[in-house]
């Protein structure tokens, strides 16, 4: 799947159950829902996703940021 942000795209959470979070990827249009998996330490491998997903965004963020000072590529 390919899709880029629209002007409205937000990142956010929703509750599924007591403890257990779903990350919600609004692109403005449409949704990524990325739930828990139903196996075993499904929430650590979310977890660890998460924390994956939001170090890549972190550099990709950076890159970006330095971009629009004119210092990095676009």
């Amino acid at each position: 799947m390919t899709c880029a942000p629209g002007r409205g795209a937000a990142a956010d959470v929703r509750h599924v159950g007591p403890g257990w979070l779903s990350l919600v990827l609004s692109m403005d249009p449409g949704r990524v829902v990325i739930d828990v998996p139903s196996v075993s330490g499904g929430g650590i491998i979310l977890a660890r996703f998460c924390v994956d997903l939001a170090q890549a965004a972190t550099r990709v963020a950076t890159d970006l940021d330095k971009g629009s000072q004119g210092g990095g590529r676009r």
